[in-house]
């Protein structure tokens, strides 16, 4: 699939929007999203397919959460996939429960009891058990209320603490919906869970927060009570100024460092490991990059200057005179021709040079003292500390006396606080056990344009000028 760092910044945005979280600035947050991610790319604004899948898959998962959540709210009595008024809500084990809308609970109620665990009201707001089978608030307003205090056994005596317990199962800021109607009017208040469940002495104290409702509950009032669990949050990407938190996060998250562009994550067992070096390597590969433009630039004028000395030489053929003017000419450009392939060489050497030191840097090769047998499947050594290595990537494993005796595989695991390191080796060259061994990470290969090449064209060049003029001084001795 496609997907650019902008698209996936622009949705990441309407993700958090669509879940209530609003940014100070969502334009600027963006813009140096997408700019960091290019950059922790190498450059390219196109995400890898099989990252982009599966960022896509967490938006999605968000996404497709709150939708759920606001079908349920404002689907309609005649709504839902069955058409029956009746919204599908997932339980934290994933298990698909229906549940009705208000709409339906409203046209419930006109017809008979609300579905739902039965309580009575108690206008009381003191925070004490309100009474076997009762239920009240902490404030007379349902609207400015902050706890629900439910009596741990219903209208019908039936034990319903379990239940009451489970309420805030669920990690995050928010646990559920609470929804509390009347059976006898229709007045109605639906709270988010948004704390732990206190237990009380006979009765259990909800934390809530006010989403909406209409009238007033009188005492002695018969309610229904229904509680909708909010679903686990799945993986996704969190962004900040610094080093990511213990405490932030779930394990599977992904994690960017705006300051520095330090990619880190998945998330793993509550920890989020070593980050990706993304800057420093990429500004070593950029000085490649841009040494490597200057080579083309100066093979560019080689050839210009080159040509110029092919035109002078033909204009000699007019008079023995005109050509050994022109001869000298041609001499002139030959020798400008040769100064151009040296500054050539000279680029293409420091191209080289740069893409060497990217390649070498002190984060990227390491050395080991393990004893190994060249073959092939996984082999485990330890190297030196603090090296950024990453699983996915590409190393040679290289005999340090003789590096033709090497193993190349694709590095499976890595922990650079002990310098613990496993290659899955693919494909090996010679053999034997041995202990001293060079571990570097694969690049692409670079074509160069070399001194060489360009002196032998120039050489021919100068060649073909000799050969022209010794046949111009012929023709005028003719002539």
């Amino acid at each position: 699939m496609s997907l650019t760092t902008t698209q996936f910044a622009n949705d990441y945005v309407n993700a958090l929007a669509a879940q209530g979280v609003t940014l100070s600035n969502a334009t600027s947050f963006k813009a140096t999203f997408a700019a960091q991610l290019t950059d922790w790319l190498g450059g390219g604004d196109a995400i890898p397919a099989d990252l982009a899948y599966r960022l896509t898959e967490a938006l999605n998962r968000v996404n497709a959460e709150t939708a759920s959540r606001l079908d349920w709210l404002t689907g309609t009595a005649t709504g839902g996939p069955n058409n029956d008024g009746y919204y599908i809500a997932t339980a934290p084990d994933g298990t698909p429960v229906p549940f009705p809308s208000l709409a339906k609970t409203l046209q419930v109620t006109a017809k008979g009891d609300p579905a739902g665990v039965s309580f009575l009201f108690s206008a009381s707001t003191a925070d004490a058990d309100p009474g076997a089978g009762t239920l009240r608030l902490n404030n007379a307003s349902a609207a400015s209320a902050t706890s629900v205090f439910v009596d741990n056994a219903d209208l019908n005596a039936a034990s319903v603490t379990a239940w009451l317990d489970h309420f805030d199962d669920v990690a995050g800021a928010y646990k559920g919906l609470l929804q509390i109607r009347a059976a006898t009017s229709e007045a109605f208040a639906l709270y988010q869970v948004n704390g732990a469940v206190v237990d009380g002495t006979g009765y259990r104290k909800v934390p809530v927060e006010y989403m909406a409702g209409s009238g007033a509950f009188t005492a002695g009032q018969r309610l229904a009570v229904n509680f909708i669990a909010r679903g686990e949050k799945g993986s996704g990407i969190l962004s900040g100024s610094g080093v990511p938190a213990p405490a932030l996060g779930v394990d599977g998250d992904l994690y960017l460092n705006l300051a520095t562009g330090d990619f880190y994550g998945p998330k793993a067992t509550g920890a989020w490991g070593s980050p990706v070096l993304a800057t420093g390597l990429n500004a070593l590969v950029a000085a490649a990059a841009t040494s490597a433009s200057n080579a083309a630039s100066s093979a560019s004028s080689a050839s210009t200057s080159a040509s110029t000395a092919t035109t002078k030489a033909g204009e000699s053929a007019s008079s023995a005179t005109a050509a050994a003017s022109s001869a000298t000419a041609a001499a002139g450009s030959a020798t400008a021709a040769a100064s151009s392939a040296s500054s050539a060489s000279a680029s293409a050497s420091a191209a080289s040079a740069s893409a060497n030191s990217a390649l070498n840097a002190p984060g990227t090769n390491a050395t080991s003292t393990t004893s190994l047998t060249i073959g092939l499947g996984s082999k485990s050594l330890t190297i030196q500390t603090g090296k950024a290595f990453a699983v996915g990537q590409a190393a040679v494993i290289a005999s340090t006396a003789n590096p033709m005796n090497q193993m190349t595989g694709v590095i499976t695991a890595h922990n650079s606080g002990t310098g613990a390191l496993t290659v899955n080796v693919l494909s090996i060259n010679g053999s034997g056990t041995l202990a001293a061994w060079t571990i570097s990470l694969t690049a692409l290969a670079s074509v160069s344009l070399t001194t060489a090449s360009l002196s032998d064209y120039a050489s021919d060049q100068a060649a073909r000028q000799t050969v022209e003029q010794e046949f111009a001084v012929a023709m005028s001795l003719c002539f």
